[in-house]
């Protein structure tokens, strides 16, 4: 079985928080940014189509380190697997609004909000230390740490 390297953990998962408060910045910025546009504000648009697609390279970018953080660094698998979830959300989101198909953009554009949101609370809550040796389950390191040796 493969060590978890703890230096590559804390670094991943502190590079990771950024980019999820950054990924959740732009992302409550869309709305902002299309109603700007609604109220009239033309240049808006284009606001909003490049803050989409910089909100779609954090993402990208966001997978990349929870896939380091997962892999050589031993977090959970399920970051990975939620900013690729995220990822592919915002492509069809990114899709559909260069289409115009705005009853569905529209609606999934609060998907695509909760979901970056939803990411960056299990980000943060995760704690940046490696896990105790010896120990692979968090209820494995609950029920021992009030045993005395």
């Amino acid at each position: 079985m493969e060590k978890s390297r703890p230096g590559v953990r804390l670094t991943a998962l502190r590079v990771l928080r950024g980019t999820v408060v950054l990924a959740g910045l732009l992302a409550f910025g869309q709305p902002v940014l299309a109603g700007g546009f609604l109220q009239g504000h033309y240049p808006l648009l284009q606001a909003h189509e490049v803050a989409a697609m910089i909100l779609a390279a954090v993402v990208l970018v966001s997978l990349v380190v929870a896939l380091l953080a997962w892999r050589p660094g031993g977090a959970p698998g399920a970051l990975a697997r939620d900013q690729l979830i995220t990822l592919v959300v915002v492509a069809v989101q990114m899709m559909l609004g260069f289409s115009r198909e705005l009853i569905i953009h529209v609606p999934l554009g609060v998907g695509v909000l909760i979901l970056v949101l939803k990411n960056a609370e299990r980000v943060w809550k995760l704690p940046l230390r490696a896990p105790a040796a010896g120990a692979t389950e968090p209820s494995e390191q609950a029920s021992t740490a009030g045993v005395d040796a």
